[in-house]
Parts: C-alpha cells; structure tokens; sequence
C-alpha cells in the first residue's frame, strides 16, 4: 500500500433515452474516451452492469475543466446521458496504482 494525496473524481453516466438510441453515438463515444485517456485524464472507465450506470475515473484536472469535458461526450451532446461527479481525496492505493500519484 502507498500513501498518497490526489484528487479523484468518479463520474457516473447514465442514459436517458433507449439503449438502441444510444448505441447510435457509441463509436463517437469512445472515441471520446480514447481522447481523455490520451490527455492523461481518465485514468479507468467502462459501462454500468445490470443497470447501473458507466463509470469514468479521472484525475488531474480541477472539477470544473471535468464538467467542461464531459460536455465533449458525444452522449452529452445528443442528449444521450446525464453525468453526476463525485470527488474525493484518494489517501492511500495499492503499490501499482499510487505510483501515478504525488505521495504524502
């Protein structure tokens, strides 16, 4: 276990309209992923099991340039999903993982 000290935000995606809808926008979608991965944002992400909805884990960027990106999302702007944000401050991961963030 490291010790670190690093904003995270985990954003939860949910649709809004019928998944056939969706799937319409899901190459534009990940695309879209593939892009904050290249920024060096998100930092894990994949679709809701059973219901549940997508998950996007990010870091290095402040709450509001993460609302701004997210705005980017072809599922954003089709209308395609609603984006709640979570942020807390990650104080401790496991070896592999605490090595992307600053130590305390």
């Amino acid at each position: 276990m490291k010790t670190i000290d690093a904003p995270i935000f985990v954003v939860l995606v949910r649709y809004t309209q019928p998944v056939e809808a969706v799937m319409k926008h899901l190459e534009a979608h990940r695309e879209f992923i593939a892009s904050g991965y290249a920024r060096g944002i998100f930092l894990v992400s994949g679709r809701g099991a059973d219901g549940d909805p997508g998950v996007v884990v990010a870091s290095g960027v402040s709450r509001q340039e993460l609302e701004q990106l997210m705005k980017e999302d072809p599922f954003h702007q089709h209308s395609m999903a609603t984006y709640e944000i979570l942020k807390f401050h990650a104080s401790r991961a496991c070896d592999e993982l605490g090595q992307l963030f600053p130590s305390l």
